[in-house]
């Protein structure tokens, strides 16, 4: 199968195998369709992130499941899958599956959590093997690409459940995809006064600040506009660590919390529903060749693709994609 690998010149595309369905119960094959380039992708291939040689990079995708390990029990959902093509996304964190924090649906915050594309290989390929725990059934979703945008999404409705009143003023500071993301879902999640800004207006304050991209000196000025007494919102993973002014946010009494994903089937839902429309945000689908020029010339944002609309670039990773 072709897959796009972690190199030490960056990425390549090679022929490789396909992935063995372990010997025990609890695994899928899935065959993928389409999978979407993050900033984190292009950490990785960069060497950025720790990331093994031979990885196959990419978290973000949607495909069907073809197979399951022996013995597996993959329960209504997952039987459905598998009988009517219905599609599936991924969390992109594997977990040990034993701990209170995978019990409870919350793999990212296992301490021996893995992710795709990482820790173990990802989802630029054909197929991949994850544990059926890992996939997310969107039966009522027909386009891979907008099943392929569920981790994304999952990633903002986070931002939205965080404790503050809808009649909060919020600003999501940053230009990028993830922030005009995040700025538009807190919008349709109920909150009235949402500004999404580059630069922290003079003289304004805010209830409550969500970063985007992490620097010190951006992280700073949120602080500063932030009310006394207001709330912090972390929500990027920064590729290195990142000084801050601890100081600052004591003596301006602010609350830091840090996000991550909403409940990724309360997010499948919603995509279902027609809930948010993330189209608007899905740029144009590329081939192996031309999605690994992609991803080897994509800025430290990855957030602009060669389409006019600027959307996430996509990899086509099976015909059907092609046809979506």
């Amino acid at each position: 199968m072709q897959a796009l690998v972690r190199t030490r010149e960056g990425a390549a595309l090679v022929s490789r195998a396909r992935p063995n369905l372990p010997a025990k119960p609890g695994w899928a094959r899935v065959r993928l369709l389409v999978a979407g380039l993050c900033r984190t992708d292009v950490y990785a291939a960069r060497g950025d992130l720790p990331c093994a040689p031979a990885t196959v990079l990419g978290h973000e995708a949607a495909g069907v499941i073809v197979a399951f390990s022996d013995g597996s029990s993959p329960g209504p959902a997952h039987a459905a899958a598998l009988a009517d093509g219905t599609l599936v996304a991924f969390h992109p964190y594997v977990g040990c599956e034993a701990c209170a924090a995978c019990h409870a649906g919350n793999p990212h915050r296992c301490d021996e959590a893995r992710m795709l594309g990482l820790g173990r290989d990802g989802v630029f390929a054909e197929e991949v093997v994850v544990p059926i725990a890992a996939c997310v059934p969107l039966p009522g979703v027909h386009d891979p690409r907008v099943a392929a945008f569920l981790e994304p999404y999952a990633a903002a409705l986070a931002v939205a459940g965080i404790d503050v009143p809808r009649s909060a003023r919020v600003l999501v500071l940053g230009a990028g995809r993830i922030a005009t993301l995040c700025a538009q879902v807190l919008s349709h999640e109920g909150f009235l006064h949402v500004t999404c800004t580059d630069r922290p207006p003079a003289g304004e304050s805010y209830d409550v600040g969500v970063e985007t991209r992490a620097d010190e000196e951006a992280l700073d000025a949120l602080a500063r506009t932030v009310r006394p007494g207001g709330t912090l919102v972390l929500k990027s993973r920064p590729a290195t660590r990142v000084a801050v002014s601890l100081g600052l946010w004591a003596q301006r009494d602010l609350r830091v919390q840090g996000v991550s994903y909403a409940p990724f089937e309360l997010a499948a839902a919603r995509l279902a529903a027609g809930h948010f429309d993330v189209t608007p945000w899905l740029g144009a689908l590329h081939s192996f060749e031309s999605f690994r020029d992609v991803l080897l010339g994509a800025g430290p944002d990855a957030a602009q693709d060669s389409s006019e609309h600027g959307g996430k670039p996509l990899l086509a990773c099976s015909p059907p994609a092609c046809a979506a």
